[in-house]
């Protein structure tokens, strides 16, 4: 473990007994080269609101199941969206920022807020959770995105809810072994180096998704270049408001040209001719009102 994460980390432990001893649901703590924290059943109110957010009304178990659960509910109910982007709205990673405008004022974000807010509550649940990087474009750097991997039982368990046209359950980290999600199937190949290719079949091709390594990752690693999507012109997420929330049975995307609902792989577009149109699609299938 590097110097600098295990600082990281023992910020965060320190601000964890301190949050837990005041919530006074702090039972203990194990120490095994990573502090994992475990909470009676008194849930806190950040986990409780948080799960209330997704549809999750009661306890969860530290197990694949509530981690398969968490994923899906969270990638129907909390949209991948870029709108504070083209409003001039900073993106901030604090945590209760995330949580305020994720949780409480029931929006969306790109993949560094969903995914580092989603990194806390698997936590604060049990699970012993990772989070690394991974380049997404040819183009781009090996921090274009955010990712989280949930141990259980020894084995690694790959969660995203911070990638449009997405996996929709925990993928396991076992190279060339291919996974079923419920909606289409997944696999992770060695790359070049130290590198890993996550794969989808689309009609019969295997196309990598983006390509990571496992060097693990704190928040502020991620800073420069969410800094660059929010600013850079060139920057995809400068190109238009985008918004996509995922279904069990396909997912739903808007951007200011077009509404696209994708239902077993069959695909319904709808021109955006107005604004306002736009707003009205925006407020009823994903909740948002504008302005935020």
């Amino acid at each position: 473990m590097s110097t600098r994460f295990r600082t990281a980390l023992i910020d965060y432990a320190v601000r964890e007994v301190i949050l837990a001893l005041i919530a006074g649901n702090f039972l203990y703590i194990i120490y095994d080269c990573r502090l994992k924290f475990v909470y009676n059943s008194n849930m806190d109110t950040f986990t409780k609101t948080y799960l209330e957010r997704i549809g999750i009304n009661d306890e969860l178990p530290c197990n694949l199941e509530s981690l398969a659960r968490i994923q899906s509910q969270h990638s129907m109910t909390v949209p991948f969206e870029n709108l504070n982007i083209a409003l001039g709205i900073p993106i901030v990673f604090d945590l209760e920022a995330l949580y305020d405008k994720i949780v409480i004022h029931r929006r969306g974000g790109i993949c560094f807020e969903l995914n580092l807010l989603l990194a806390e509550l698997l936590r604060r649940l049990g699970f012993s959770v990772e989070t690394f990087s991974a380049r997404v474009r040819e183009s781009g750097t090996d921090l274009d995105h955010v990712f989280n991997m949930a141990t259980i039982d020894g084995k690694r368990w790959m969660v995203d809810v911070g990638f449009a046209d997405n996996y929709f359950a925990p993928l396991p980290f076992e190279l060339g072994t291919w996974t079923f999600d419920g909606r289409d199937r997944w696999k992770v190949e060695q790359a070049e180096g130290d590198r890993f290719n996550l794969i989808r079949e689309e009609e019969g091709e295997e196309i990598v998704k983006y390509v990571f390594t496992l060097t693990e990752r704190i928040p502020s690693d991620f800073r420069a270049r969410c800094d660059y999507f929010e600013t850079a012109p060139e920057s995809h997420f400068k190109q238009g408001n985008l918004a996509n929330l995922e279904r069990r049975d396909g997912r739903v995307s808007l951007t200011d040209k077009r509404l696209l609902i994708t239902t077993n792989g069959e695909k319904e577009r709808v021109d955006i001719e107005s604004r306002e149109q736009f707003e009205l699609y925006l407020r009823e299938i994903f909740g948002i009102e504008l302005p935020v």
